[in-house]
């Protein structure tokens, strides 16, 4: 039976002449929680952080292990490719005795830094439109 202050008046069961007063719904008790269980508002965040620490030691994981594999799949091709380079270079000297192995060093670094500069440009790196 609602009443002239909008409360609602329910008889409660068993009891026909007592009745009971209720007005918004009411909040479930908190579970009680005993020392040490972890339990209450700090577990939420606990666990949210722990989640978190999980997840980024899977990415970590998962980057490792990608590593891994792309290094293993590409060292014998390193390792061929620096063989070449190495045999070629030896064939040069070795076909040209007047250049001395650090005079060809040298001479290297030349297109190699050219090289990088060229690199830096195409990247956008070290571009003062960048800054």
């Amino acid at each position: 039976m609602p009443s002239s202050s909008g409360v609602t008046v329910r008889p409660v069961a068993g009891h026909a002449r007592r009745r009971r007063l209720t007005t918004a719904p009411q909040e479930l008790p908190a579970p009680s929680s005993q020392a040490g269980s972890g339990a209450g508002p700090a577990s939420g965040r606990t666990m949210r952080s722990t989640t978190l620490l999980a997840l980024l030691a899977l990415v970590l994981l998962y980057l490792v292990s990608g590593a891994l594999v792309f290094q293993a799949l590409e060292q014998p091709h390193e390792q061929q490719a620096q063989k070449k380079m190495d045999h070629g270079r030896d064939q040069f000297l070795r076909d040209h005795p007047c250049v001395s192995q650090k005079s060809l060093e040298d001479f290297i670094k030349i297109p190699q830094e050219q090289c990088e500069g060229w690199s830096l440009l195409l990247t956008g790196q070290n571009d003062p439109r960048n800054t």
